[in-house]
This record gives structure tokens, C-alpha cells and sequence, in this order.
């Protein structure tokens, strides 16, 4: 558990198999296990913040993609489709989607690179 959750947790834990329940009462009410619960659901809270703004923070890496169907003539079990070129703008894709659509097979997207792209491509 992050550090932000382990005292409220600690709190609910240690809370939870107590009675609150004093002599000859019918009120089963437990104020220090609904404290510990609201502490939990702010901490939660506080937690899903850090994340989306640690997400913030890491630069989203979106280029124009062009994706080819590759043949390999000896062994048709190995033909897939392919990123084979990575461009900025979206005229530079289209020239080298020409240079391609003599070959095979191709088109182009544009959309967000994943990591092992972005350290095959260079990015």
C-alpha cells in the first residue's frame, strides 16, 4: 500500500473488531471506525490525484505512423503487419507511405507511441 493509505488502513484494521456498544444500549454505531472509513476515503482520494498528475507530467509521444503488411517469401506464417517508419508531420508519412505502397500493403495512423517504440525508432 502507498504511504498515503497505510494509516487510515492501520486505523480501520484496528478499529473493526471493537464494540461500541456499551452496557444495556442498542446503539451499534462505531464513531471511531466511521472516522477511520472517511479518513480512508480521503486518502484514496489524495492517492488518485498524485497518479493523474504524475501521468500529467510524462510527455504523451504521439507521431504519424506508417504500417506495412511485411511478406517473407520463404515462410508465409511469418507475414504480419509492421510499424516501419515514425514521422512528425504528416506530409513526410505520406511520402514514405508512397515509397512503400509500391511493395505491399500499407497505411497510416496517427496515434501515441509505446516505449519499446519509441527506443526502437529512436524517439
Amino acid at each position: 500500500m502507498p504511504h498515503v493509505i497505510n494509516k487510515p488502513a492501520r486505523r480501520i484494521s484496528n478499529t473493526k473488531g471493537a464494540s461500541f456498544l456499551t452496557r444495556g444500549g442498542d446503539n451499534y454505531d462505531h464513531k471511531g471506525l466511521n472516522k477511520a472509513q472517511r479518513a480512508m476515503g480521503r486518502a484514496l482520494i489524495a492517492e488518485a490525484l498524485e497518479d493523474t498528475d504524475q501521468q500529467e507530467e510524462e510527455e504523451a509521444t504521439w507521431r504519424w505512423v506508417v504500417t506495412a503488411w511485411l511478406i517473407d517469401g520463404d515462410k508465409p506464417w511469418l507475414d504480419s503487419w509492421d510499424t516501419v517508419r515514425c514521422c512528425e508531420t504528416r506530409t513526410e508519412a505520406e511520402e514514405a507511405r508512397k515509397m512503400y505502397e509500391e511493395h505491399t500493403e500499407c497505411y497510416l495512423e496517427y496515434r501515441q507511441l509505446e516505449e519499446w517504440e519509441l527506443d526502437w525508432f529512436e524517439i
